[in-house]
């Protein structure tokens, strides 16, 4: 019976997909290589993975090859996000923070201070050469539009942080969205979600932010406070991964078991099937009729639309 399954499964995602989208690549990063963070450069040709051995490896789409592998940190690297379309920030879990240069395949230790006293880095966002940083001590560091640095301390740490525009997003461990105005540091809006989040994902061509919680639920939440929050829909399984596609108008789902499905903004709900190596860590949908999965074991899964 399980071989059965495994064949029906592997029919329906490595031939057919769900009659739109079929396997191109699949590729593995290394034996006991787990990733622990992920990014993605604006222009979708290359996704950052930073790995438990402390690596950064870039990963160029639509190959799904890794294309260079940076060495420097000394802990696993816990978050990452891109400067530009060159230049790449990365923090680990010892505190340190480090900008490479992919162009010179060079890396330094970014800002140059002691970084003992804020524990691991959470979370790295990045905007047009501007940049926010999390930290276990629970403070955000970032750096305006004019250059002028901030640090805030916040009861609880952050599981997601993000630029819109002039202001910073933040998505708490405490189930609350905070956007704070950067130039000003003044939160103008805090709302907080029914229940624990797994997953979230921001959706530029909405302007919302999609939250998967333990209760099985996917949802939308607005940054406009006079609006309420949107329910999705209800999956099967425990998810672990979002991507809003501005293309299909959807969302892309991974769960914890390897199950990826998608979601579309008229209610039609697609499975697209199992990624074989663990589950969703991240996903990614960068041009038009492409799909990337990465599962926690290093395995980069590339769909392509047919």
């Amino acid at each position: 019976m399980q071989m059965i399954k495994f064949i029906l499964t592997s029919m329906l995602l490595w031939s057919f997909g769900w009659g739109k989208y079929a396997l191109i690549v699949e590729e593995r990063l290394g034996e006991g290589i787990e990733v622990s963070a992920l990014a993605m450069e604006s222009s979708g040709k290359q996704i950052a993975l930073g790995c438990s051995d402390g690596g950064v490896r870039i990963v160029g789409i639509p190959s799904g090859r890794v294309e260079l592998i940076l060495k420097g940190h000394a802990s696993p690297v816990s978050a990452l996000a891109f400067l530009d379309g060159e230049t790449l920030l990365s923090g680990d879990r010892g505190g340190e923070m480090r900008r490479w240069n992919l162009k010179l395949q060079e890396g330094e230790v970014w800002p140059e201070r002691s970084l003992e006293a804020r524990g691991a880095v959470r979370a790295i966002a990045a905007q047009e050469g501007f940049y926010a940083a999390t930290f276990e001590n629970h403070t955000l560091e970032y750096q305006d539009r004019e250059g002028k640095k901030h640090s805030l301390f916040y009861p609880r740490n952050f599981q997601m942080i993000g630029w819109r525009g002039s202001s910073l997003y933040l998505l708490g461990w405490d189930r609350r969205l905070r956007v704070v105005e950067a130039q000003s540091g003044k939160e103008t809006l805090e709302r907080e979600h029914s229940d624990e989040v797994l997953a979230s994902a921001y959706c530029a061509y909405r302007d919302d932010l999609l939250v998967a919680d333990a209760g099985r639920r996917v949802w939308k939440i607005p940054f406009d406070s006079k609006k309420p929050s949107q329910e999705v829909g209800m999956v099967e399984f425990s998810p672990s991964a979002l991507a809003c596609d501005p293309f299909e108008k959807g969302v892309w789902i991974g769960g914890s078991q390897g199950e990826v499905i998608f979601w579309g903004e008229g209610g039609v709900k697609e499975f697209l099937g199992e990624m074989r190596s663990g589950g969703v860590r991240g996903l990614f949908a960068p041009s038009e009729g492409i799909l990337v999965g990465i599962s926690w074991e290093g395995r980069v899964v590339v769909w392509k639309k047919l």
